[in-house]
């Protein structure tokens, strides 16, 4: 098989049964050559093994008239079921301030599967100028915990710059 029928890359996103694929491949300089939808080899529904965004993956095509398909999953550092997603090291989670009401049950479970996972948790709060003593009260909550906490702003752009250079 030669080198243009085999492609490596990282599934971005998957609906359906369809699954979008970042290339690595250094040759190709267009950004739009470097995706490729396609689905997964049969073998992985047999063997009860579901492709994640983020899982490393081998796309293959049997001849120039067909597709690529996902041939190979490489072997995953981490994995979370809810949200779908694999190979991470860290997971944003986010929490407004106000409107709506901040849901710290749900930002709580998702801390917790992301520990569970040795999988770095990263609080961001985001729309602090609409409620400034909200997004102050809940990095100390999350601070004290021990977290990384961003408090944000869309609207004065406070907290982004901070966030940029963490990331």
């Amino acid at each position: 098989m030669t080198e243009k029928n085999t492609r490596n890359g990282t599934i971005i996103k998957g609906v359906g049964g369809m699954y979008t694929v970042l290339c690595r491949d250094n040759n190709i300089s267009e950004f739009e050559d470097n995706i490729i939808n396609c689905r997964a080899r049969g073998v992985f529904r047999h063997e009860s093994i579901t492709p994640l965004p983020g899982d490393s993956v081998v796309l293959k095509k049997d001849s120039e008239e067909t597709d690529f398909v996902i041939d190979s999953i490489d072997e995953r550092k981490s994995s979370l079921v809810r949200p779908a997603m694999a190979n991470l090291t860290h997971l944003f989670i986010v929490i407004p301030a106000a409107k709506p009401k901040p849901d710290l049950i749900t930002a709580d479970k998702l801390i917790s599967a992301a520990e569970g996972k040795d999988i770095e948790p990263v609080i961001v709060v985001t729309k602090s100028d609409l409620d400034p003593d909200e997004a102050l009260n809940l990095r100390d909550i999350y601070t004290k915990g021990g977290f990384h906490v961003f408090c944000l702003s869309a609207v004065t752009g406070e907290g982004t710059e901070v966030l940029s250079q963490y990331i």
